[in-house]
């Protein structure tokens, strides 16, 4: 199930136009290492794309 959910966000993040493949390649390595992000992580993250800016 869950090799079927990350390669649905995979496709939808590929067809995107307004996502930066750096962006893609960026998630699908953080999401194939372990340990999986924190809370913490992935809320950055997801500052750093609505502000368009790196946080931290």
């Amino acid at each position: 199930m869950a090799d079927t959910v990350l390669t649905a966000v995979y496709q939808r993040l590929d067809a995107c136009p307004w996502v930066r493949p750096e962006a893609v390649a960026r998630g699908r390595a953080r999401l194939s290492t372990q340990p999986w992000p924190t809370g913490e992580q992935v809320a950055r993250s997801m500052l750093e794309w609505v502000l368009g800016a790196r946080t931290g």
